[in-house]
């Protein structure tokens, strides 16, 4: 028999989402033919039967809080909830074994949450503005957010990667995927399905922001690489470090202790600024209007402005996360410098720590790799 290991909150988030969806489904639909059996003259809409308590209603919803949280788990149609399914598959299953279970958590409340309150605010603004019930009783739900959310993160941690579909008719880089998905949710907003755009830009801006400025994550000078793969690359574990069985691309000569990880907070490198998530032709105007931003943000001290060290050591970082080779064989000229980058980055790590607690008025202790001076 076939089993999938999953982690457990993927499997939660997976039984979620087909429990509501199946729930909402059979309330809906029995809705329906109740009342086209009692008035078979009169043509019932199925899109104006909603379920207010694990739905967002704008007229109703305030009173249902939890509503916030399942509705990004609620799918009105089966093809969306097969997306859905294959997002939290392969998305949360990522990305809790790279970030662990609590840090999944928490990234899934906040990129749920957050859009499904400002697309709320949005219809009740409407609503005031043109006094249409219609956009007050309009249904939001479903877990377009997160698959936007999911793709921005698979921006940061594997922009290189290829996904290869239909046995390489189709090649399209990770990096590419958030753009390509606001556009095509965009031209469905055009057409009619504006909860759908709206939930897309709300997940995308919410998930970088939050992946950019706020996410705190423990990193090692020893960076892993990632062998090829059809849909994803294999994952560290759920500590940041790859043990060498499940990770074989290891740096030769990186330490993978624990007492070698330094904290950082957001993500300062050049690669995952909001510029770059967009087509060259538009990166100069966007990356205008971020900076503009971005700027009034730190004077109202919602943001902190990154040093130069910051956008450093993201770079470098990110620059050997990134590589996509098959590891180098030990003792050659390859293996030893990526050694020597292992140990740089490592190095840096440690005096961005000691910086900050010098000027806290702490002291610490400096672990100083040892390396031989041949």
């Amino acid at each position: 028999m076939l089993r999938v290991n999953l982690p457990p909150l993927t499997k939660a988030t997976l039984a979620l989402s087909v429990l509501v969806s199946i729930i909402v489904a059979i309330i809906r639909y029995s809705a329906y033919f109740a009342l086209s059996s009692t008035s078979p003259d009169k043509r019932i809409d199925l899109s104006s039967i909603y379920v207010s308590y694990l739905t967002i209603v704008p007229a109703v919803s305030i009173v249902f809080p939890w509503t916030f949280v399942t509705a990004t788990f609620v799918e009105q149609n089966l093809f969306a909830l097969l997306i859905a399914i294959a997002t939290l598959y392969y998305g949360a299953r990522y990305c809790e074994r790279v970030w662990g279970t609590r840090e999944l958590a928490k990234f899934l409340l906040i990129v749920s949450v957050i859009p499904n309150v400002i697309v709320f605010v949005l219809y009740i603004l409407a609503f005031v503005i043109t006094g249409n019930t219609d956009v007050e009783f309009t249904t939001i739900c479903g877990g377009v957010a997160l698959q936007s959310a999911f793709l921005v993160a698979f921006k940061q941690l594997v922009p290189e990667h290829t996904v290869i579909l239909f046995r390489g008719i189709i090649k399209i880089r990770v990096k590419h995927f958030p753009a390509l998905f606001l556009l095509i949710n965009t031209i469905f907003g055009l057409l009619g399905a504006r909860v759908t755009a709206l939930l897309t830009w709300s997940g995308f801006f919410t998930s970088w922001v939050y992946l950019r400025f706020y996410r705190v994550s423990n990193v090692s000078s020893g960076v892993e690489f990632y062998s090829a793969s059809s849909i994803l690359p294999p994952p560290v574990t759920s500590n940041g470090l790859a043990s060498p069985s499940t990770a074989p691309g290891g740096i030769p000569g990186a330490s993978h202790s624990p007492h070698h990880l330094a904290t950082t907070r957001g993500d300062a490198s050049d690669t995952f600024s909001m510029a770059n998530f967009f087509p060259d032709a538009v990166a100069p105007a966007v990356s205008y209007l971020a900076d503009r931003i971005f700027a009034a943000l730190v004077k109202l001290h919602i943001c902190l402005p990154f040093s130069q060290e910051d956008v450093e050591a993201s770079n470098l970082r990110n620059g050997q996360f990134r590589q996509r080779a098959v590891a180098p064989l030990p003792g050659s000229v390859r293996a030893e410098a990526e050694r020597r980058r292992a140990l740089a980055l490592q190095a840096l790590d440690q005096r961005l720590s000691q910086g900050k607690k010098e000027s806290t008025g702490l002291g610490e202790t400096i672990f100083v790799p040892e390396e031989n001076q041949s």
